[in-house]
């Protein structure tokens, strides 16, 4: 499939948001500038980053909710720096936000610009504070995060982070390094981790909380300079990864133990991606008695395959390497809790969740069933620590941009080209992509896939792209099919400690229509595997949740949702009837189908049993007690499958099949013909899991002899 020149085409540059209008070019001051001001729903910041030109990077975090005011500033981060736009429209529906960003955005520009108090800049780096330990709070991705800071009278001594919620493996990585950096530099103005905005700058303003309670000119504090990031150089290695995540740590750890000498590069500046939030099952295989039972529960679990076809041979190379993928993690300490299928003999590993992870999910509410104790971060973690250990250089905020290729097209490593944190070029023998999917990219994502264009996507932030991109310049060749991968239903798109939990967003008492109004499917499941009877080749994959009274009981944050939706709120749509037929009508769905549809699950209800699908019977409850509520459901991809073209063992392909010496990948970036249709559940984690080991394993020869 030969999409070089359109994708290059369809993916260069982003849309310019009539939300700004560009200005003239400015001088700056180089360096990182924050401002305030109050919003809506509390005080806006703005973190600018600048050289002497323009601006390279911007944070907005505010206290607004996503879909009023806070999803319009979001989409403004990226035009600000493409466009170098800083006069803000007014954002309708949304005056006071608009207004706010305007100014803590000319808050912050003032400062770039020189306009800062004399006496300010002069104090720089002597402020003083009331000795003592001070605790300061900022609301965090999932609750509030606690910051304990001891200061002396000329010094921050120390800060600590105190109780908090946040996502586990995730927030850990950023407490891990933003509360030293504030003490080495005795300043506030530290870089946030990418990948973790919004746990960073609660880190960070929970600091100043404190620090103002200590009595600090906190303006002094953001004036001391942290230009510390940028970094140029020129390394050599055998090996070279691309992306932090499971398939990319993997493949470092097993590159290592080959021999060879590794570089693992990460986008963000956190290692994990997706994985680090999903719930951590794969299909393996432990032994060679599970090998065959491992090939015949993958190939049942992918029930379609008319579209996307499974390649048998490149599946027999996956599951007859699992005994060893599986000796490798159990050798660094990763935990798995193990099922054996008793019928069929196949085996399922579930990485077994930390305590932080089980925290977690206490602390979500979900309507039928208890959340899911998730150990995907403990499964990243112990990778982490098992990289650090075999001798892999891990850089962060490090993206590849470019590709090293040589007249003959063999790839000889990678470029990092960043304003902000500098150039850098890594020279080896051979290179692996392991950057994930495209799902955060919407321009490359319509141009490869009608039916995934659209789609609410969880994907890690990082994947946009990037690595595909270089690939198809460098002469991949591309899947034929490119496709979503169905995630869970969830009424907000934005909920994020939901997105990755197999239990779903509503009360499983419920009952689901299609967007034609029909039942097609039990209720109970929560599972990927449902989401084939919603898939929606001229739409969205999305359902509408039926409930009476007494059901929607259970369903969380309903009276909030309708009052969103009766606002007008862009994205939530819940709503509230005294019948099914004017139900229907608010719905946009033919009322007699809809009625009919509800009419037949009574009659289920009243009997019993669920014929038609096998709903199980716990959850069998007839809806005929009004009001009546309708709640529309998103279906939150995991991100985008297909990719780019590599032969068994891993080595990325051009059109006609030959493979481009020096390239491999793994993970979803080549993830055609090993799903099927549609995304069945446990095969993502267990393709990056796989493909990095044999990638890793490959790899490492292919350098050694060349």
């Amino acid at each position: 499939m030969n999409l070089r020149k359109s994708i290059q085409l369809g993916a260069v540059g982003l849309m310019l948001s009539s939300l700004v209008t560009p200005v003239a070019a400015q001088t700056y001051q180089p360096g990182t500038y924050e401002g305030k001001a109050a919003g809506f729903g509390g005080d806006v910041h703005v973190q600018l980053t600048v050289d002497a030109e323009q601006i390279t990077d911007i944070v907005i975090t505010h206290a607004e909710t996503p879909d009023i005011g806070g999803k319009a500033i979001e989409d403004l981060e990226a035009d600000i720096v493409a466009e170098q736009n800083t006069d803000l429209a007014v954002i309708t529906g949304a005056t006071v936000t608009s207004e706010a960003l305007q100014d803590a955005l000319n808050d912050a520009l003032s400062q770039a610009q020189g306009e800062v108090a004399e006496e300010t800049v002069s104090e720089a780096g002597k402020v003083t504070f009331e000795p003592g330990t001070y605790t300061g709070s900022y609301e965090g991705m999932m609750g509030p995060v606690e910051v304990i800071v001891t200061v002396s009278e000329d010094k921050i001594e120390a800060v600590e982070i105190g109780e908090e919620n946040e996502s586990s493996g995730i927030g850990e990585q950023v407490f891990n390094t933003i509360p030293a950096q504030i003490v080495e530099y005795q300043s506030l103005d530290v870089d946030t981790v990418s990948g973790a905005t919004i746990t960073s700058v609660a880190v960070k303003l929970a600091t100043e909380d404190a620090l103002q309670q200590a009595g600090a000119d906190i303006d002094s504090l953001h004036e001391v300079p942290t230009d510390a990031y940028k970094e140029d150089g020129e390394y050599d290695y055998d090996v070279v990864v691309a992306g932090g995540g499971l398939a990319g740590l993997t493949a470092a750890l097993k590159a290592a133990e080959e021999g060879a000498n590794v570089a693992l590069i990460e986008k963000t500046g956190m290692l994990g991606g997706t994985s680090i939030t999903a719930s951590g099952n794969i299909l393996g295989a432990n032994a060679e008695e599970y090998v065959e039972p491992m090939y015949e529960a993958w190939q049942a679990r992918s029930k379609s395959q008319e579209q996307d076809p499974i390649d048998e041979e490149k599946l027999r190379t996956i599951v007859e390497a699992s005994p060893e993928v599986m000796a490798l993690y159990d050798s660094v300490g990763v935990e798995f809790n193990l099922e054996v299928d008793e019928e069929k003999n196949f085996q399922t590993f579930r990485a077994a969740p930390n305590d932080k992870s089980v925290k977690n999910a206490e602390a979500i509410t979900i309507p039928s069933k208890d959340a899911n104790k998730k150990g995907g971060a403990q499964w990243i973690e112990t990778l982490m620590a098992a990289v650090e250990e075999a001798g892999v250089d891990v850089y962060l905020n490090t993206p590849a941009t470019e590709m090293i290729q040589d007249e003959d097209g063999t790839v000889l490593g990678l470029i990092s080209d960043s304003e902000k944190y500098g150039h850098k070029v890594f020279n080896a023998d051979a290179t692996i992509l392991a950057t994930g999917d495209y799902a955060r990219n919407e321009e490359l994502t319509a141009e490869l896939s009608d039916t995934a264009a659209g789609e609410m996507s969880a994907t890690a932030i990082g994947n946009t792209g990037d690595g595909f991109l270089m690939a198809v310049e460098a002469g991949a060749a591309v899947h034929d099919y490119q496709e979503s991968m169905s995630g869970v239903f969830n009424a907000n798109p934005f909920d994020m400690p939901m997105i990755g939990d197999p239990t779903n967003g509503y009360p499983f008492e419920a009952v689901l229509l299609n967007l034609e109004g029909k039942r097609v499917y039990a209720e109970d499941g929560g599972s990927h595997p449902q989401k084939f009877q919603f898939v929606n080749a001229n739409g969205p994959n999305s359902a509408w949740a039926i409930m009476d009274a007494p059901i929607a009981e259970n369903f969380v944050n309903l009276q909030e949702y309708v009052q969103k939706t009766e606002e007008g709120d862009p994205y939530i749509r819940v709503y509230e009837a005294d019948s099914i037929e004017e139900l229907a009508e608010l719905m946009e769905l033919p009322a007699d189908v809809v009625q009919a549809e509800i009419d037949r699950y009574n009659e289920l209800a009243e009997q019993g049993e669920d014929t038609d699908f096998d709903k199980k019977p716990e959850f069998l409850q007839a809806i005929d007690e009004g009001p009546y509520y309708a709640a529309y459901l998103y279906d939150n991809t995991r991100g985008n499958y297909g990719g780019i073209v590599t032969n068994n063992d891993t080595a990325v392909v051009d059109e006609e099949g030959n493979p481009i010496p020096g390239l491999f990948a793994s993970g979803i970036i080549s993830s055609g013909d090993i799903f099927g249709d549609y995304y069945p559940g446990r095969q993502a984690l267990g393709i990056a899991s796989h493909m990095g080991y044999i990638s890793g394993k490959t790899a490492a020869n292919y350098a050694a002899n060349n």
